[in-house]
């Protein structure tokens, strides 16, 4: 928030429904990403059992003094090897994690077909999943699910399993000196599979560049939360209370 990444707002909304969501974490390189994935866990319980994985050693969550009182945290990270039986990649460090119990699964990066076969297997599971992933817009990354989980012959049920699943597209960007979150989507459905149905839940408003090169501008929200989502948090057991804060449309 100090930095203008998130408003206060976001940060109450993303503690009340992040939790019991799964997210995709969209946008270009060096438009930090990992740091905001490296936040995400700070919203769960401090004994939730959270799995990592990535290619190199980013989040090192345990080693963060901000996670002092998560003892419950399991990193993976990728081995690669000439001998295929002893390579370890993110799709198979993704499907190795499902038989260690996890109750959050967050992953690196996908970039290949089988690591977001792999993390779509974990959503379907009902591990509540976390990834990045490159992409130039929240629909973008939607789109991009498809073309990586899908085989370009059932992407239309890909595309439904996915809309089902997926919850929320946090999408990052660099402007300026800055890294913001320049949209949070909710993806509600597809069109066939190459058109992603997105609801905009937040909006940054950019407005100048300070001097010093600093992005200035306001986040909003624009639109309230889906049934959907809100029965997803309902039985998350989340309060009634919130889920009509984020369900009601917002103020003019």
């Amino acid at each position: 928030m100090a930095s203008g990444t998130i408003s206060e707002e976001m940060d109450e909304f993303f503690s009340h429904v992040l939790p019991w969501c799964n997210a995709i974490i969209a946008g270009a390189t060096n438009s930090g990403k990992t740091t905001t994935m490296m936040a995400i866990p700070l919203y769960f319980q401090p004994d939730t059992r959270i799995i990592t994985i990535e290619d190199s050693s980013e989040m090192m969550l345990r080693r963060r003094s901000s996670y002092n009182d998560y003892h419950n945290i399991v990193a993976l990270q990728t081995k690669d090897h000439e001998n295929k039986e002893k390579r370890f990649d993110i799709a198979r460090l993704t499907k190795v994690s499902l038989r260690m119990r996890p109750v959050k699964v967050m992953v690196g990066e996908v970039r290949d077909s089988q690591a977001c076969r792999q993390a779509h297997e974990s959503m379907n599971t009902g591990h509540n999943t976390y990834f990045t992933i490159h992409a130039s817009s929240a629909a973008n990354a939607a789109v991009r699910i498809v073309q990586l989980a899908g085989d370009g012959y059932n992407d239309e049920v890909i595309a439904s399993q996915l809309a089902d699943t997926v919850d929320l597209i946090l999408f990052q960007q660099k402007m300026g000196k800055s890294r913001v979150i320049t949209e949070v989507a909710e993806l509600v459905g597809y069109e066939g599979a190459r058109k992603p149905v997105c609801v905009s839940l937040f909006h940054f408003f950019q407005t100048g560049l300070s001097r010093e090169g600093y992005v200035e501008g306001r986040h909003k929200r624009l639109n309230g939360i889906s049934n959907g989502l809100a029965e997803k948090l309902h039985q998350a057991l989340v309060t009634p209370e919130h889920i009509s804060k984020w369900q009601a449309a917002p103020a003019a």
